[in-house]
Parts: structure tokens; sequence; C-alpha cells
């Protein structure tokens, strides 16, 4: 993370619509919540103040600092609310309305993280970097992950005890209905000890679902089972967040109906379409 301003701008237009709302009408935004702000909530309110210290403008920013610790917050559904949708970005060589799963392995990447209908990152260089792979002909996209979908993606990188309720009620429905063996570690004294699924991460557990189906598309299956229980795909922090333990991540929705795109190199989609470049 460059700086505490640059990483909240990065998820700027993923915070917008509620952050926006809770500065100019906090008012009617705590009763909107109701009591789900309780815990903490000083702490919140003496954040909030100082990231937008100036009376005489309230979306000014007087403190990066703060504002990237209140954007934590949001983002972590400490605020008392699902996190915002994301915005999230796509690099290809080819030119597509919409993600298609069939084209997986056509372009530039190992999917060494998961399957699903392809990868989207938050951070826009990530996918900057793919699309400059394909030359001049290469196509950057963004697009938007929904609000409704964000608490069903399994996070690779949290035990499952971390993660919403969403996916661990799903997680447990398929570890039962597979009838997955336990999983062994050894211990800091170096014996093996049987490990609680909820203290498993959530990329051992797509890898025990992976194992399970014992062939070499058993990822394409694995995440095939979990879509069928309702969840909507897959999420891992990028390569630059991975040092900090947090920041920007990478999303593999498992159905291309979980990433809206909204513009290609920067142009709306629609003008495409108009300019039959793209079919409706």
């Amino acid at each position: 993370m460059a700086s505490p301003l640059g990483y909240v701008y990065s998820r700027a237009d993923a915070l917008k619509r509620r952050l926006y709302d809770m500065i100019t009408n906090p008012a009617d935004y705590a009763s909107m919540l109701g009591g789900r702000i309780q815990e903490g909530a000083a702490n919140r309110e003496s954040m909030m103040n100082q990231a937008f210290g100036d009376p005489n403008n309230p979306l000014k920013v007087t403190n990066p600092q703060a504002l990237a610790q209140l954007t934590d917050m949001i983002m972590s559904g400490e605020m008392g609310f699902a996190p915002a949708g994301i915005t999230a970005y796509h690099g290809s060589p080819y030119l597509f309305q919409k993600l298609d799963p069939g084209m997986r392995g056509q372009g530039q990447g190992a999917q060494d993280y998961g399957i699903g209908a392809g990868y989207v990152a938050e951070a826009r260089p990530v996918a900057e970097s793919y699309r400059q792979m394909a030359g001049e002909s290469g196509y950057l996209y963004k697009g938007d992950i929904p609000d409704e979908s964000l608490p069903y993606f399994i996070d690779l990188d949290k035990k499952l005890s971390q993660q919403t309720p969403e996916v661990q009620s799903r997680i447990k429905a398929v570890w039962k209905d597979l009838d997955l063996m336990p999983v062994w570690k050894k211990d800091r004294a170096g014996n093996m000890k049987m490990v609680d699924i909820n203290d498993l991460k959530g990329n051992e557990i797509y890898e025990q679902i992976t194992n399970h189906f014992g062939i070499s598309d058993g990822a394409e299956y694995a995440s095939g089972a979990l879509q069928e229980v309702g969840l909507r795909g897959i999420k891992y922090l990028d390569h630059e967040s991975r040092k900090a333990k947090k920041g920007t991540s990478n999303f593999i929705p498992f159905s291309p109906e979980d990433y809206k795109i909204q513009e290609i190199n920067d142009i709306p989609l629609e003008d495409y379409i108009t300019k039959g470049l793209l079919a409706p």
C-alpha cells in the first residue's frame, strides 16, 4: 500500500454509496442501522471526526490514516452492515460484455487459486498487467461485484471461524454432504492432531474439497459443489497485499452474473453496444 489515502482511493468506487450517506446523513444512517452499531461506537465516531474534521467541508479528508482505518472497518462489516459492493478490474486480449467460463485457460494466468467464471482484481494495476500482455489489442474491464454477493465469497486467507456466517454454514453443509475426512496436522511438539473445521483456512478447505474428487479437474467440481450450496465465489489477497496481510483482493466469481461489466478501456459498455462492436 503506497499510502493510507491511496489505499482508500483504490476502494473509492466500492465505498462511495455508503460512505457518502454515512457522512452526509449520520442521523438517518444511525437510525437505519438501529441497534446493530453498539460495541466500539465511540471509537468509530472519533475516527470519523478525525478523518473528516473540517466543519465547513464535511467531505474534506483531514486525516488520511484515520480514513484508511475507517475504510477497513466498513469493508470488514464492523460498521454494522455487509461490506459495500466491490469495483474490480479484468485484463484480457478478448472483447466481450460478460465473463465466459468457457474461455478458462485461453488467456494469461494459471488459475492457481481456484476455478470460476474468471479472475478480477480490486487493484487496477493487477488487471492492467494482464491487459498489457496482450499488447495494443488488450482490453481493461471495469465492473462491479454486487453488494448482495460479497458475503457469499469464501476467503482463502481466513479461517472458517473468521468467515461470514453465510460462508460458514454453507461450507459445513458441503463438508457434511461430501462426508469429508478429518484433517490432521502436526502441532508444535510434532504430534499429529486433528484440526477442527473452524480452524481451517479457506484455501485448505478448497483444497480438501478439490482432493475429494480425486481427478485432474477436481477444482472445477469443487467450485461446482460450493456454487450448488449458494456460495458465489472465491477471494484472496493479491500479491502486494499478502505482504501486509491486508489490502486489496482478487475475486473469482463462480457465475458471470456476479461481475457486471461497466466499462471497457474506460469507455462505457453501452457505447460498445451502440457502435455495434458488441451484441446487445
